[in-house]
Formats: structure tokens, C-alpha cells, sequence
């Protein structure tokens, strides 16, 4: 009786034995293998089971599924692409902080490790989903790369707590640059006004970028910034400029920028007095 008991106990506790040394077991590449071959799941529950064992496997799972991406003219990249946004989509859930972290680590590693330009974006641009500001260097390290500086730019753009970074960059820039530009008006960086008001004033800023310079000021300059955003010197610009309607109309070129004149105010003597600057009533 005691034996049949016995028997009977460890069949009972085989399917929690089984499950316990599976999860102990299987390393980080069985479990991405197996994931992959899992995918695309048949349901929404299915597929957050595969994420949640992916995601479990932290940095070392995202550096492997990374380093199976090829260059597009040697094979299909989509099922690896699919499962490491599916982990980071993931990981950015509310209360998944830790999980986030081992990802972020895992994407850092990844993007510094391949060689391909594409599959490069590719990872900036899952890490922009859940970078914290201490992912900013990586940002910043290829925000001078051709191929890559928009999905860097954009990175630093999208991550709290990088007004430095980005500052630092247009400081540092060569050449008046649209991109920067579009960065300072995106954060409202006040501080960026010196740096693009210089870039406005520069002879060799060519149009597509000094509109996105006029639009960073217009978005975080000062009132030293309206004077640029207002350029009387081209044909379109003076053919759209208001002339005077009366010689007694008075009001700043800022009030003639953001709204309409006033009615003209009828002249009487003495009514007023031209001066070289302002019209000033008596």
C-alpha cells in the first residue's frame, strides 16, 4: 500500500517537476529558438507567453536575436524584427522596469556590434521605445553618421532628460544643421536660441535649413529671435509686405507679425510729428 502511495505522489508532482526543470534548463538559445518557431502566434495570450519568455531571457536574448540579422540582400530579416519589437513593446509595460533595463543593455550591445547600416537603424529605433537618459551617449554617438543621424537625433529627441545632450550637439556642429535644428524646436530649447540665431545670420545656410532654423526660433526664441524670422531683402517677401495705409498709423513690426493694424487713426494738425524712428503722436 505504502508503494502504490508513493507511485501514486510522484505522478501527481510530475507535471510541476517537468515545468520547473524546463525553466531551468532550457538555455537562452533554446528559448529563443524556440520562440521563433513559435511565431507568429495563433492568439494575443500565445504571443505575450512567447514575449514573456523572451524577455526573460534580458541582454543575452536581444544580442542573440540581433546578431541573426543579415543584410537584406542576403535574407529576411521580419521574424527576427518582429520578435525583438515584440519583446521591447513588452518590456515597456507598466511594473516591467527590470525586464526594460536587461533590453536596454541588450540593444546597447547590439547596435554597437553590428556592422550593418539598416540593421543598425533598426535597433536605434527599438531602443528610442524604451530608452532612459542614460542611453543618451549611444544617441549621441552616431547622430554625425550619415546613414544614421536621423534615428539618433530622433532618440535623443523622444528620451526625457537630454536638453544637454542635444545642446552639446548643436554647439558643436560644423554647419548650420536642419536636423539639430528640428531637435531644439521639438524640446523647446530656449538655451539653442544664440547657436540658431548665428545659423539664421549665416550666409550659407541653404533655404531648406534655415526654414527649419525660422521654425526652432519660432518655437523657442525670445524676442531677439523676431527680428531674423521677418527677412525684407528677397522679391517673395516684398511682395507681401503690408504698405503703409496711413501716415499717422503707428505699431511695432511685431504687432504688424501677429495681427492686423488697426484701423488708420485720422490725421488733425497737429496730429503728428515724423521722426526717423517711430511714428510718435503728440
Amino acid at each position: 500500500m505504502k508503494k502504490i502511495f508513493i507511485t501514486i505522489l510522484l505522478a501527481a508532482l510530475m507535471p510541476f517537476a517537468a515545468g520547473a526543470q524546463d525553466a531551468r534548463q532550457r538555455t537562452a538559445e533554446t528559448i529563443v529558438a524556440d520562440a521563433l518557431a513559435q511565431l507568429p502566434a495563433q492568439t494575443p495570450k500565445a504571443f505575450d507567453s512567447l514575449m514573456q519568455e523572451l524577455a526573460a531571457t534580458g541582454a543575452d536574448g536581444i544580442r542573440m536575436m540581433a546578431a541573426m540579422l543579415v543584410p537584406a540582400a542576403e535574407g529576411k530579416n521580419a521574424p527576427v524584427e518582429y520578435a525583438i519589437n515584440g519583446v521591447v513593446s513588452y518590456v515597456t509595460a507598466a511594473g516591467r522596469e527590470e525586464l526594460a533595463r536587461e533590453i536596454r543593455a541588450g540593444l546597447t550591445d547590439a547596435v554597437a556590434a553590428s556592422t550593418d547600416k539598416p540593421n543598425q537603424a533598426f535597433l536605434l529605433s527599438q531602443l528610442q521605445l524604451c530608452a532612459t537618459a542614460a542611453e543618451a551617449p549611444v544617441f549621441v554617438k552616431y547622430a554625425a553618421d550619415e546613414y544614421l543621424a536621423d534615428y539618433a537625433v530622433r532618440g535623443l529627441i523622444s528620451t526625457p532628460g537630454t536638453d544637454g545632450e542635444i545642446l552639446a550637439l548643436i554647439d558643436a556642429s560644423p554647419a548650420p544643421d536642419a536636423l539639430l535644428a528640428y531637435a531644439a524646436a521639438e524640446k523647446r530649447l530656449a538655451a539653442a536660441e544664440p547657436a540658431l540665431l548665428k545659423w539664421a545670420a549665416d550666409p550659407k545656410t541653404g533655404t531648406p535649413t534655415k526654414e527649419a532654423v525660422y521654425n526652432a526660433l519660432a518655437k523657442c526664441g525670445t524676442a531677439a529671435s523676431i527680428a531674423p524670422q521677418r527677412p525684407t531683402d528677397t522679391p517673395s517677401r516684398k511682395r507681401t509686405q503690408r504698405a503703409p495705409t496711413s501716415p499717422c498709423s503707428h505699431g511695432s513690426r511685431l504687432q504688424e507679425t501677429a495681427r492686423p493694424s488697426p484701423p488708420p487713426r485720422p490725421c488733425a494738425k497737429p496730429a503728428c510729428r515724423r521722426t526717423s524712428g517711430p511714428q510718435v503722436w503728440e
